[in-house]
């Protein structure tokens, strides 16, 4: 389990930078909007780490705990450090923090820290609610046969 969850933790530690330095590069970072395709980073990412999860372990099957779990150790490794991440870029880049207060409803209160902070507390809260639904689809998708007392598989794909 910690094997893979540090590999998807990662994976969506870069994506999440990937996406943000994309963002400051076009010159859309400014747009807090644009964190809603964060969430669909983070969802597909967890979706493929339960799912692989699942496979690897199938005796975890119908046990939501186990699947919550993977996802919120993988999501603490990826929003974490993504949340250091943006700490040490909005100290070292005050254009972006300036042009981030202008859109902002309460401007003196964005900081570095407050945004790191509320990055990773929707990070984490995402993760929670997300990774319960994803690992219920995921565990619904495998076929349950009472005859034989085991389980197989229906998805397909890798």
């Amino acid at each position: 389990m910690q094997n893979l969850a540090i590999k998807y933790g990662l994976v969506m530690f870069g994506s999440f930078i990937a996406f943000f330095l994309l963002a400051y590069l076009f010159g859309i970072a400014q747009y807090h909007e644009f964190r809603l395709l964060n969430g669909v980073i983070h969802m597909t990412i967890l979706y493929l780490l339960i799912r692989a999860y699942r496979r690897a372990f199938p005796e975890t099957l119908d046990n939501y705990v186990s699947g919550v779990a993977v996802g919120m150790v993988a999501s603490t490794i990826g929003v974490l450090a993504f949340t250091v991440f943006v700490f040490l870029f909005l100290e070292s880049a005050p254009t972006l923090l300036a042009q981030l207060r202008e859109r902002s409803p309460m401007p003196e209160l964005l900081t570095p820290f407050n945004a790191a902070v509320y990055i990773s507390v929707e990070g984490i809260v995402v993760s929670l609610i997300g990774g319960y639904i994803i690992t219920r689809v995921v565990d619904a998708r495998y076929d349950h046969s009472p005859a034989e007392g085991k389980v197989s598989k229906s998805m397909t794909g890798n």
